[in-house]
């Protein structure tokens, strides 16, 4: 009789938990690119998601005499006509007058190498990359395929203490970036050109008084605290959304009353030891 092999169990290969980050927004984040991220020969497809939005509120314009919403036309004023939004060309004025039309298709034959890769060229230390020159985030996720190859640059990273540099294209611009692990996945900070940052220069400052600046450090102690996001709220905005609930409903509006500005602070000294006083006698009252 012939021996009837068992089917064998298939290895299981152990998954790190879902990546899950959570801060205040109840928005979901949206995918605004695919491509792939390129670490030497090692490649795998991933997706860019939104980190990160800033929340205003959007008015439309009325007309005053039956508060119905104005309607803004694109006129062209060489036809007489109004055009066509879908019907447009992108136009880079060279001169005075005298354009360069563009076409969508035009535009895409243009894109570098860039435009669907994260090419992983160099890495530099976390802590050189000044504050300043970031401009936005995104999350990276893994697309199907890309998971064990994500993991292995993303703890290849975290263990050297440094940041991935890349260029990107997206919405017709070429963008550089700084790629670096975060919780249990990685995040994408898109960066701003270093002839995008601007110089500025202070004049000279008076140097600070040993009992004014110890003073001040002791205002800086009591005011310390760990991060908290959630413990700021955008008071503006929630106001204006009042504000809007009030006058739907028909509710009497209230005027707020506009503080008077304060007059510059002439005795240093004295202000820090009030602000330092308020400061304690509020941490002791918490």
């Amino acid at each position: 009789m012939e021996k009837t092999s068992k089917p064998r169990k298939k290895k299981e290969v152990k998954e790190s938990p879902a990546v899950e980050v959570r801060g205040g927004s109840d928005k979901s984040p949206h995918k605004v690119w695919t491509g792939t991220l390129s670490f030497g020969l090692v490649s795998m497809p991933v997706a860019l998601f939104t980190a990160a939005t800033s929340e205003t509120i959007s008015f439309n314009q009325l007309h005053p005499a039956c508060n119905g919403r104005i309607k803004q036309q694109l006129y062209c004023p060489g036809c007489d006509c109004v055009a066509e939004k879908a019907s447009l060309l992108k136009g880079y004025e060279i001169e005075k007058g005298r354009f360069v039309a563009l076409t969508k298709e035009e535009l895409e034959k243009a894109e570098p190498e860039s435009a669907r890769v994260l090419d992983l060229r160099e890495f530099v230390p976390a802590e050189q990359i000044d504050p300043l020159f970031f401009e936005s985030s995104y999350y990276l996720g893994p697309q199907e395929g890309g998971r064990q190859a994500y993991a292995l640059v993303r703890d290849a990273m975290r263990s050297q203490n440094v940041v991935g540099i890349a260029r990107i294209v997206r919405s017709s611009r070429e963008h550089m970036c700084a790629i670096r692990p975060y919780k249990e996945g990685i995040i994408v900070h898109g960066l701003f050109w270093n002839d995008e940052v601007r110089n500025m220069q202070i004049a000279a400052l008076p140097a600070a008084t040993g009992p004014e600046l110890a003073i001040a450090e002791q205002l800086v102690t009591a005011l310390r605290k760990d991060w908290n996001p959630a413990q700021y709220k955008d008071s503006y905005r929630q106001a204006v959304m009042q504000l809007i609930r009030d006058k739907d409903a028909g509710r009497t509006i209230s005027r707020t009353t506009v503080p008077t500005a304060k007059a510059p602070v002439v005795d240093i000294a004295s202000a820090l030891k009030a602000s330092l006083a308020a400061a304690q006698a509020h941490q002791g009252a918490a």
